[in-house]
């Protein structure tokens, strides 16, 4: 088989698993709707709409739990899904960084983590990557570690995200968690 058949065969494959991900997602079998859009992602990390997909089963299980008050295992439960929602979002706006319909989800999904977090008194995670523990380490050394909505400047920003649209998301976050 010639390395074109090859590449037409995987260029088909993954068109399968998007649309059995993207069929299993409207049938709400959100387990079957992952699985699909995880094998495609396995092949091809930067797939947009299995990117996307993966992150809407994530939202979509977060947004079926309903922790009870105090049952904070189950709303950390659920953060962890929006968690995983949020890292799905931020990837595929970083492919597709004009698309205003995922900027107003992740946007809203950033809003509703932070209130969650706020009710239920839960402190923003840690950053667990070396990398990250560095940068959580420079920002610890500055004199008011409480970020503003107003003049909240990233330290670090991710490859192909602009600095721009990362203060709007944060901005947009910020002041509609300070307004409540």
């Amino acid at each position: 088989m010639s390395e074109a058949d090859k590449a037409s065969l995987t260029t088909l494959y993954l068109a399968v698993l998007s649309n059995g991900a993207l069929a299993a997602y409207n049938l709400n079998d959100l387990d079957t709707s992952l699985k699909f859009s995880e094998k495609a992602l396995r092949i091809d990390p930067n797939h947009q709409k299995c990117l996307y997909r993966k992150a809407l089963c994530n939202l979509a299980y977060g947004d079926n739990m309903k922790p009870k008050p105090g049952d904070t295992a189950s709303v950390k439960q659920q953060l962890e899904y929006y968690e995983e929602a949020k890292k799905g979002l931020q990837a595929v706006m970083k492919l597709v960084p004009n698309d205003k319909k995922i900027e107003e989800q992740l946007s809203n999904l950033i809003r509703l983590i932070v209130k969650i977090r706020k009710e239920n008194n839960l402190e923003e995670q840690k950053p667990t990557t070396t990398k990250m523990k560095v940068v959580a380490e420079e920002d610890s050394k500055e004199e008011d570690t409480t970020p503003k909505a107003n003049n909240f400047k990233p330290k670090k920003i991710a490859p192909g995200v602009s600095r721009e649209f990362l203060e709007k998301v944060t901005n947009n976050a910020m002041n509609a968690a300070t307004s409540r």
